[in-house]
């Protein structure tokens, strides 16, 4: 069992608690007027959002493994400082770094409207230098209420300027991912990952009728994601973030994926991004925001 004894500052009665969670893994519990929600240290992902008398938004894979130095599946895992596989060393971890690192609990709070905060930070050391030679702090808040809310803030400590890609790639939690649709990125620009990156518009509403891996760019800062078949509509905003990634890998591909297999149907994933065309370019000293949100409406 792990000593979570140095988290005990951060608890408040009642809302937040860290606590053993699977594979033993610490997860910080909110609870409030408004949601649940469950938020590993490991690689600062939340795992779980459910208003109340609501079912989950995200989608978790009961088959995900928790285990220290491997990425979670399912929910919102963050890519940093590279998005896919590394384009030099294709040994060096999938999606980067941040999603297996165990981040620093840095505060907690209950704010006057009756909504949750949560902040984590992860520095540079000599391991995630080892892998990509920039000095870095990255920040993660997150504020549990109506609406889940995610803003991520990324610091070049160090003398040169870096460029970065970035990506919250949220899992939502559907009916049937063939009885889904996205809207809001009717006459955007797509990379179609899928069939060697061809650029293609996108016409109307997004439909999934077999594996996709879409990459839009220049996307408008409101998305909607319908859930046909339950009736339920996840309302996204995101703002400095100019990319959404919209996945879902069908049969075939899920089946090769022992995390996904038999699963493809629960889930759908709209990733709000800085990737692709929409690098980031981070100067020495500076910093940059990003922010994602995303509510139910029926």
């Amino acid at each position: 069992m792990a000593d979570l004894s140095q988290y005990q500052q951060f608890s408040i009665p009642g809302l937040v608690q860290v606590v053993p969670g699977t594979g033993d893994l610490p997860m910080i519990q909110i609870t409030n007027a408004f949601a649940e929600c469950d938020l590993f240290l490991h690689g600062a992902h939340v795992a779980r959002f459910q208003p109340k008398g609501q079912q989950d938004v995200l989608w978790m894979s009961p088959l995900s493994a928790y285990q220290v130095g491997k990425p979670l599946r399912g929910g919102i895992p963050l890519c940093f400082p590279w998005f896919g596989a590394h384009k030099t060393n294709p040994s060096l971890p999938m999606h980067g770094f941040a999603r297996i690192r165990t981040w620093s609990l840095a505060s907690t709070a209950q704010l006057s409207d009756g909504r949750t905060e949560v902040v984590l930070v992860l520095n540079d050391d000599p391991e995630t230098l080892a892998m990509w030679p920039f000095r870095f702090r990255l920040e993660l808040k997150v504020v549990v209420g109506p609406s889940l809310e995610v803003t991520l803030l990324i610091e070049n400590r160090g003398n040169e300027p870096f460029t970065c890609d970035e990506a919250l790639h949220t899992y939502f939690n559907v009916a049937d991912a063939a009885q889904c649709s996205v809207s809001g990125l009717n006459g955007v620009m797509y990379r179609d990952r899928i069939r060697f990156d061809a650029r293609a518009v996108q016409v109307g509403d997004v439909k999934f009728q077999g594996e996709m891996v879409n990459a839009y760019m220049d996307v408008p800062g409101m998305i909607d994601l319908v859930d046909e078949l339950s009736n339920r509509t996840f309302h996204l905003e995101q703002q400095g973030l100019g990319a959404a990634v919209v996945w879902n890998p069908w049969e075939t591909t899920a089946a090769a994926n022992p995390e996904l297999k038999g699963l493809w149907r629960q889930f759908v994933c709209v990733e709000s991004a800085n990737c692709l065309d929409r690098h980031l370019l981070v100067l020495p000293g500076a910093a940059h925001r990003s922010f994602f949100s995303c509510q139910t409406r029926n």
